[in-house]
């Protein structure tokens, strides 16, 4: 696929209203655990990115990075910035080079939006759905188990020995009222969160949060800046508790029903971190075998090391 040259958005900003997390200082912000200020010599342990959706007031240290922060009373390191595409083939400036190194226990995140609005031009009237379409295949494909997202957390992953966990944010519908009219993306960002969910599942450690619990203009119209896309300090507040909420809900835990330390999904909490392939049956994990030839394990019907080999078609039971 040819990606087209990027189109820029122009940001309207939101008034000061008042709030909670508004009432803060970056001072208050920095000094939680973890942060540049809490004279603590321990790394922060969440890490934030994305696009303009949760970098908006970010420097004021209002956005939703710092809301959530306050919330878990934590320090999120946010590295978001406005304006990124998922990935840029043409430079290295993009949500998916914002991922920096650390013993992360969540990285927090959004990502795909811009690439629909600048690379299939979603806004217009007149815009092609097959590359829409197009763009959505290249961020994610759970079929194939392919896309930018898919190639994220996998990198993740590799970076912190599979013990993170991710959270994506989904985007919330953008009303008719959008000054952008980002309400023509409306059917294509569904698509996409519905890819990213279908993603989610197919990892352990990776989940999808509907930010649209919040960020409804029907309900909460405050919630919006003046431009009816970006969301407002009030939005942003709103946003960044859901993401402390969502957190502090889904602490990992270990599925372990035959009690043999794998567990099913796999899980960092449980004694062995691979996924058991029949959690029903303890003689059967990726840390058993089978085998050798002559064995019962060679004729119990079972795949007794998780290789997807049964019985005579496992490399350990061929003569």
């Amino acid at each position: 696929m040819v990606r087209p040259g990027p189109i820029f958005l122009v940001l309207l900003t939101a008034l000061p209203l008042a709030g909670g997390c508004m009432e803060s200082e970056c001072v208050v912000v920095e000094a939680l655990p973890g942060g540049p200020g809490s004279g603590e010599p321990s790394p922060p342990l969440y890490l934030g990115m994305g696009d303009s959706i949760v970098s908006l007031y970010g420097p004021q240290c209002l956005g939703v990075m710092a809301c959530a922060g306050l919330e878990l009373g934590a320090y999120i390191e946010d590295e978001s910035v406005g304006a990124q595409r998922f990935t840029n083939p043409e430079t290295d400036i993009d949500i998916m080079h914002q991922y920096i190194h650390g013993a992360w226990e969540w990285v927090i995140m959004n990502g795909g939006g811009n690439d629909l609005v600048q690379e299939c031009g979603c806004k217009s009237d007149g815009h092609d759905p097959d590359a829409c379409q197009d763009v959505i295949d290249s961020l994610a494909m759970p079929e194939t188990r392919t896309g930018d997202m898919v190639e994220f957390i996998d990198m993740v992953n590799a970076d912190t020995n599979d013990t993170a966990s991710i959270l994506i944010l989904g985007y919330y519908e953008f009303p008719e009222s959008s000054t952008e009219n980002r309400d023509n993306c409306n059917p294509y960002v569904e698509e996409l969160n519905l890819r990213y969910q279908q993603v989610a599942e197919q990892h352990w450690n990776v989940f999808l949060m509907e930010t649209g619990e919040v960020m409804d203009f029907d309900v909460h119209p405050e919630y919006f800046s003046i431009d009816h896309d970006h969301p407002s300090f009030e939005g942003s507040e709103a946003m960044g508790c859901l993401v402390a909420d969502f957190i502090k809900s889904h602490v990992p835990i270990c599925t372990d029903v035959d009690g043999d330390g794998y567990g099913d999904p796999g899980s960092p909490v449980c004694t062995y971190l691979e996924r058991d392939c029949d959690d029903l049956n303890a003689e059967a994990n990726p840390g058993a075998t089978e085998g050798p030839v002559g064995d019962a394990t060679c004729s119990d019907g079972s795949d007794n090391d998780c290789d997807q080999h049964v019985d005579q078609d496992d490399p350990g039971c061929t003569p």
